[in-house]
């Protein structure tokens, strides 16, 4: 007995020695132990000291979760059921959780503790140990990383791999869905004298200025990206040809009555745009864009500073109907 309880201290010990919050659970789901760490989560996020956990069935909690739309609720439960049934060997999920001191983000794992097997025979589940460790810091920086992956760090703008990866994925749902969505094309117009009178500092403001005002006048669910320079993007879902052709109208003149602060002086700058309707029967991406590139070049040709819609027919001129 002294010997059994010597173990069981120790047990105590180790599992209190360790960050992530733990419970073990018996053969039925019931919690018969929790680690300090557990006991503290508890505390800090607002349960009453004298509430215990132990002698409450895990199975029940998370079933009363997943009934009440807890997101993460039902799949944890299912994997909990799995492994005590013996379908898993280990059940692991990613979640977040709001904590007083804002979201966090956790790992929970599920192992089963084993009995002694029968010759020829699996070993019997006796309980499990649930742990859940906090992963906070990591999923932060894999979103600070994807975030840099795929942003312009000059304009904040999504960058050239974002965008590319944006429009392969609605021309697909264009194809699938039936969806409408247009691509405008855009270049700031004569940028490089913009650079020879004004510097790259000057440049620079300028294609600040320009992001500011895609950023600000698009519609939910569009992106405006930097390709590259001077080179600019819009993808516009669920946004036809006619009205893409509007909005990229009201976005040319906002750009010409911004006014830009160079070191050798205030400027002002336009935009040239080139509007394409993505096609259900589009083979791909490459497509789209090159109609919108074809339009933005006939608006280069017809002396900047307008806007272009590509069609079967022809490159039909942008109208001015809007303030």
């Amino acid at each position: 007995m002294g010997r059994g309880l010597r173990t069981a201290d120790l047990a105590v010990s180790v599992i209190d020695a360790l960050t992530s919050q733990i419970c073990v659970l018996d053969a039925g789901g019931t919690i018969i132990a929790v680690n300090a760490a557990w006991q503290t989560f508890g505390v800090e996020n607002g349960r009453d000291l004298r509430r215990s956990d132990i002698g409450v069935n895990y199975l029940d909690i998370c079933w009363s979760a997943s009934v009440a739309g807890v997101e993460g609720a039902d799949a944890f439960h299912e994997g909990l059921r799995a492994v005590f049934e013996g379908r898993l060997p280990v059940f692991r999920q990613e979640y977040a959780c709001q904590t007083e001191g804002g979201q966090r983000w956790f790992l929970a794992r599920i192992s089963p503790i084993l009995g002694k097997s029968a010759a020829g025979r699996a070993p019997r589940i006796k309980g499990a140990v649930v742990s859940h460790s906090d992963i906070t810091e990591r999923v932060l920086l894999e979103r600070e990383l994807k975030h840099q992956a795929s942003t312009d760090q000059l304009t904040g703008l999504a960058n050239r791999r974002a965008f590319f990866e944006a429009v392969d994925k609605l021309v697909a749902d264009v194809q699938g869905l039936r969806r409408t969505a247009s691509v405008v094309m855009l270049d700031a117009d004569t940028f490089k004298r913009i650079n020879d009178r004004h510097g790259h500092v000057g440049g620079d403001r300028a294609l600040q200025a320009l992001a500011r005002t895609l950023a600000q006048s698009l519609p939910a669910g569009c992106l405006a990206a930097r390709l590259g320079g001077e080179e600019f993007a819009l993808l516009l879902g669920d946004i036809g040809s006619w009205e893409a052709m509007l909005l990229a109208e009201r976005i040319r003149r906002r750009v010409a009555a911004t006014i830009v602060e160079g070191p050798a002086g205030a400027f002002a700058m336009t935009v040239s745009m080139g509007v394409s309707e993505v096609l259900c029967d589009d083979p791909s991406a490459d497509a789209v864009l090159h109609r919108a590139d074809r339009a933005l070049y006939r608006a280069k040709a017809d002396g900047r500073d307008c806007v272009r819609v590509y069609s079967p027919a022809a490159l039909v001129e942008g109208q001015t109907l809007l303030a």
